[in-house]
């Protein structure tokens, strides 16, 4: 004579199986960066958070002939907001769209970037 046996495995969730997926969802500290440097000019890119929701960074670049952008920023529960320093060519003071704050270094009176040695 044969007999079968069934066996079910149900498996059942606590309280402590949400808690998990709460702590994983949490901000959590980190801090990253690089700089570059070749015959191209050089970049960077920095970033930390501590944990707390707010994100803080910078990125950047200065190319071979002196044109440079450095941008800081803040991530947080009240949106994306930047500061933009640049000497690029066509920027103004008074161009602050959104959230973001420029503050360029270009002089429209000379075809040059100031601190620029030499002309292309």
């Amino acid at each position: 004579m044969l007999t079968y046996a069934s066996i079910c495995v149900i498996p059942i969730l606590t309280d402590d199986s949400h808690r998990h997926e709460e702590e994983d969802s949490k901000a959590k500290p980190y801090h990253f960066g690089y700089e570059i440097e070749d015959v191209n000019g050089k970049q960077h890119r920095h970033e930390h958070s501590d944990g707390d929701g707010t994100i803080r960074g910078s990125y950047g670049f200065v190319d071979d002939h002196g044109v440079h952008r450095e941008v800081h920023y803040v991530a947080d529960e009240f949106g994306f907001r930047a500061h933009v320093v640049t000497n690029e060519k066509g920027t103004k003071n008074n161009d602050n769209p959104a959230d973001v704050h420029l503050h360029s270094l270009y002089s429209p009176h000379k075809d040059r970037y100031i601190g620029e040695d030499n002309h292309y």
